[in-house]
């Protein structure tokens, strides 16, 4: 997966925003008909992840983009649901989880209004989207907050049931090198 992120910066499906969210979408349609049970999870979990970790930034720059993120991240831990794998992505993927927890709960306060303090103006303001109010005008407005706030909160409930069920195991590895 990342293969095509690396072999070409300037690709067209990483600058523009409706070819990102199509290529992100299919990706995460395809690690769910992989499902569970396909041999190289672990890899494809791995790869995908990282894209989506690095494509954080373009997230904050459009609202298809970070719902497409979202939904990367939700389908990569709903493929990995299982005993084994959630004990896997505790183990081998915990700093992910933790990242990825982080940046999703910054994406929830902000689509949230920036947690009550900031009424003003709507949105992601809270994640310094500047005076435009940023993500949320580039499109349909209420509809895509709204599915970003659905999927911001599937995520967050995702992760939280992992890191809950396995939090010794992540804190001895996330302390040891």
């Amino acid at each position: 997966m990342t293969n095509t992120l690396h072999s070409s910066t300037t690709s067209p499906f990483l600058t523009t925003p409706s070819l990102l969210t199509l290529y992100l979408k299919t990706l995460a349609i395809l690690l769910q008909s992989a499902g569970p049970s396909v041999l190289i999870l672990p890899q494809l979990t791995s790869e995908f992840w990282t894209l989506l970790l690095a494509l954080r930034s373009q997230a904050l720059k459009d609202a298809s983009v970070l719902e497409a993120i979202l939904f990367g991240f939700l389908t990569l831990l709903v493929v990995n649901e299982g005993h084994g794998e959630r004990r896997r992505l505790a183990t081998e993927c915990g700093r992910e989880l933790v990242e990825t927890r982080e940046w999703v709960g910054g994406v929830w306060e902000g689509l949230d209004g920036g947690g009550g303090g900031s009424g003003e103006r709507g949105g992601l303001a809270g994640l310094g989207m500047g005076e435009e109010g940023g993500v949320l005008e580039s499109g349909g407005g209420g509809n895509e907050q709204d599915r970003c706030k659905v999927l911001a909160a599937g995520v967050l409930m995702q992760i939280k049931e992992v890191v809950d069920q396995y939090q010794r195991l992540m804190v001895g590895n996330l302390v040891m090198p």
